[in-house]
């Protein structure tokens, strides 16, 4: 099977089958190895103080470097030391994950057994949100040499990059199974340190050292990155909590730059900027799976209203949450190559989260803006595709949740 069908097969798995625990046995499984596990008892995951993924991780894990499998030390909160790398900067991309001639990055991943179906899917969740967002595509394991394994150790951690091999990203259950907790795990693992730790942190937070608990300074290293050409992102899954590592925990560790009451650290999702800067190691192009959930906004072909490019395949998914009931899209400019039937490039919207649903129109092409389209539930996708010949200038779409 061609990696562009695994992509499919895994898109639509994803969006159907997260809630059925019948379909969990469609993840590899490893063979169970009682000597990794350890039984876990004691949550805290209702604590009103914790704000962040990192405070939730580091509740979690000792405050204290940890001995884990394989000798290897924890540090900043939630790495795995083997050889501290940034694979940001990797000497000849060795520490990144290889992308395919399609344009996806693939990176193959096994789940123990100890975990349960509502743990699993807390794993495809995250999975999910990244392949919503970005050109990298976790995808069960086969034959390859070096994969994920998610396992549960003794606590929540990660290592930079690909280490080569079988690399463990532990998420010790149940504690560490959310969703947000995962995401950040494999971020690591893609070659992403903490967000204050990059280079040019000390513009941007200030570091008071007089609350950090002796012996934790390191926590708070400035490292030699790469920041992709992106502004620092207090929102950052990636970013410790305010007050985590104090000695007076009701002071804070780290405060913004020059307003000290913005908001830092993330609970559950992704920011822009962490989606950005996935995309931007590993080449996405300028569009890859996007999922849009604010009221209203607006989107558009890569470089409109400059040419798009050749060969995009863009898809943006409209996601409504509770209370909406329906999504009007409104098209404010239309310029894509004029073929019969739409057959070189065009737009299509689907009444639903995939390709899948019912089309709310036919292919759309040529340059005049079509009527405006409203679905029949909560959850519209876009599709752009564009083939190898004609570039035009492209096409502007508003929405609303109504």
């Amino acid at each position: 099977m061609s990696r562009s069908l695994v992509v499919i097969f895994f898109f639509f798995f994803f969006f159907f089958l997260l809630g059925d625990p019948l379909h969990l046995h469609a993840l590899p499984i490893e063979k169970r190895d009682a000597s990794l596990e350890t039984t876990v008892t004691d949550s805290n995951r209702k604590d009103p103080g914790i704000t962040t993924t990192m405070d939730e991780i580091l509740q979690i894990n000792s405050a204290d470097a940890q001995q884990i499998s394989g000798g290897h030390i924890i540090r900043y909160g939630d790495v795995a030391d083997s050889l501290m790398r940034n694979a940001m900067i990797c000497p000849g991309d060795g520490c990144f994950w290889p992308k395919a001639s399609d344009g996806f990055v693939y990176v193959p991943f096994t789940v123990s057994p100890v975990y349960s179906p509502s743990e699993v899917r807390a794993i495809q969740r995250a999975i999910a949100d990244i392949a919503n967002s970005t050109c990298v595509r976790l995808v069960p394991r086969t034959t390859e040499v070096d994969y994920l394994s998610f396992q549960s150790l003794d606590g929540c951690w990660s290592y930079f990059g690909m280490t080569g091999g079988k690399q463990a990203v532990s998420l010790k259950s149940p504690t560490c199974l959310l969703k947000g907790v995962v995401i950040h795990e494999i971020i690591h693992a893609l070659g992403f340190y903490h967000e204050h730790n990059r280079s040019d942190r000390d513009k941007y937070v200030n570091v008071i050292w007089s609350n950090v608990q002796p012996g934790q300074e390191d926590q708070f290293s400035i490292l030699q990155t790469n920041n992709l050409n992106t502004k620092y992102d207090y929102g950052s899954i990636m970013h410790y909590g305010r007050y985590n590592f104090a000695i007076n925990p009701s002071m804070p560790t780290l405060e913004p730059i020059p307003n000290p009451s913005v908001s830092i650290g993330q609970l559950s999702e992704m920011s822009a900027t962490d989606i950005l800067k996935i995309n931007r190691l590993y080449g996405c192009g300028e569009c890859a799976n996007v999922v849009l959930t604010a009221p209203f906004q607006r989107f558009n072909s890569p470089n409109f209203p400059s040419l798009y490019p050749n060969n995009a395949n863009c898809q943006w998914l409209i996601l409504g949450k509770s209370k909406v009931r329906l999504v009007l899209l409104t098209f404010t400019a239309m310029n894509i190559q004029l073929t019969v039937n739409c057959v070189a490039d065009y737009v299509r919207v689907y009444d639903g989260s995939s390709t899948l649903a019912k089309p709310l129109s036919p292919r759309l092409c040529g340059y005049t803006a079509p009527a405006p389209l409203t679905s029949t539930g909560p959850s519209v996708l876009v599709v752009f595709h564009s083939d190898a010949s004609l570039q035009n200038l492209g096409f502007q779409i508003s929405y609303r949740l109504l």
